[in-house]
């Protein structure tokens, strides 16, 4: 058993809990995926929240396994706090938001807070990826290059390709050319220019046949009013 000796505030809403003995906490030290445990001179830090929510106290005993399960119960309440958190300043896939909190607080307290936003309603793949589809779309990528960028937002393919053939309407050539005519209407005369053009939209992710087939088509729409 383990007798809570104190009970000190730290940063950030956290208090380091000192045992005697101290416990053994070498079980974190060979894991160092599942939980991610802060420590003050072998001793657990732990959110301020929970040690009020369990009524804990100095004088109190706890079993390792009590001391584990604090550990843990913290951890998880901290990264659904910085789930949260990271939420209402930004979208996040269910992937990338588990990806943003693995590394500070450990795979089970990750996977928590990313079960508990999405039953909360606050994480929906499908609601992001539509989101996202429209600001590429909005941007000039073409249904290719976006489809990458929101599988690099942490979407699945199939999500991914769903919300692009939804609001990606335009042939490729067709957006190509807006795009153009929009953005290089001043440079598809000059050779090097043309070079230039047709590598910003490759860089788009259009093919190099619809980015040569857009200048030519921008090309001809600019002569047509002249």
């Amino acid at each position: 058993m383990h007798k809570i000796q104190s009970i000190e505030p730290r940063r950030r809403h956290l208090a380091r809990v000192c045992l005697a003995p101290p416990p053994d906490l070498t079980v974190y030290e060979e894991d160092r995926r599942s939980l991610l445990p802060e420590l003050e001179n072998g001793q657990p830090l732990v959110d301020r929240t929970i040690i009020e929510r369990l009524n804990l106290a100095v004088g109190d005993a706890l079993s390792a396994n009590d001391v584990q399960q604090l550990i843990k119960v913290s951890l998880c309440f901290r990264a659904k706090e910085r789930a949260v958190w990271h939420l209402a300043s930004a979208d996040y896939s269910t992937r990338g938001l588990y990806q943003k909190l693995r590394p500070v607080f450990g795979a089970v307290p990750a996977e928590f807070a990313v079960t508990q936003m999405r039953q909360r309603g606050y994480l929906n793949d499908e609601h992001y990826a539509e989101r996202l589809a429209q600001a590429l779309n909005a941007k000039g990528l073409s249904a290719r290059a976006a489809t990458q960028k929101m599988q690099q937002k942490g979407l699945e393919r199939a999500v991914a390709e769903a919300a692009v053939q939804r609001f990606f309407t335009e042939n490729e050539e067709e957006k190509a050319t807006a795009l153009v005519l929009k953005r290089y209407a001043q440079k598809i005369t000059d050779p090097q220019d043309i070079r230039k053009t047709t590598a910003a939209l490759v860089r788009r992710g259009f093919s190099f046949s619809a980015a040569r087939a857009a200048i030519a088509a921008a090309r001809a729409q600019i002569a047509g009013k002249v």
